[in-house]
């Protein structure tokens, strides 16, 4: 049985493309064989430019980046995928010396950076959850789109915080069978809340008024 400090490796999805940048190409290989064996599909680059090529043409579902590269160095990689693909969850790998320059690449949104030399156990269980970040990521996206196109409130222009939060809870209440009732004074909109959120309902329920209270 694994000891309680040992970190927990998740499931990985099928089909999960990894980038992995390192101008080592002794490191390259053995990630690969390594990643390649733990179910992910490994795409290497042996520079930033060859990155950045990479990422015009592919989506990943993680990077992991080393920080000291010729040419290009992490950072500047990481900041240009970013710009490509902004969900991307980027590990950076660095050397103990260069340890404050990968907390830096956190800082402008690196997910998190490893200290080499590592163990294959460790890069695994941060690709995991990083992963996890991603989707997570992805799905919130999904329903901001929801609330944009599929339930667009047609009339409401609101870009405040609380207002897109409501927006938020009409595209999560939407596709469901919950009874919903909306609060407010005459006049300020709760017909336009109520059109999408039932406009997705299922045909067995009846219709939806907004309260007048």
């Amino acid at each position: 049985a694994e000891g309680a400090g040992t970190p927990q490796i998740g499931h990985n999805m099928p089909g999960e493309k990894i980038l992995v940048v390192d101008d080592d190409r002794g490191l390259l290989t053995l990630m690969k064989a390594r990643l390649t064996a733990a179910g992910y599909d490994v795409i290497l680059a042996g520079s930033g430019e060859e990155a950045l090529a990479l990422g015009q043409e592919t989506i990943f579902n993680a990077a992991v980046v080393d920080f000291k590269m010729e040419g290009m160095d992490g950072i500047t990689l990481l900041e240009r995928l970013l710009t490509l693909q902004p969900h991307l969850p980027v590990i950076i790998l660095t050397a103990y010396g260069t340890i404050a320059g990968a907390v830096e690449a956190t800082k402008k949104g690196a997910y998190d950076y490893l200290t080499k030399p590592f163990e294959a156990k460790d890069l695994l269980y941060r690709l995991s959850k990083a992963m996890e970040v991603r989707r997570l990521k992805v799905e919130v996206e999904r329903l901001r789109s929801l609330v944009r196109e599929r339930y667009q409130v047609d009339g409401i222009v609101g870009t405040s915080v609380k207002m897109q939060q409501i927006l938020a809870q009409v595209a999560h209440i939407a596709p469901t069978d919950s009874t919903v009732c909306l609060y407010g004074e005459s006049g300020t909109g709760k017909e336009l809340i109520a059109k999408p959120s039932t406009s997705a309902a299922s045909a067995h329920r009846g219709p939806s008024w907004p309260s007048t209270a």
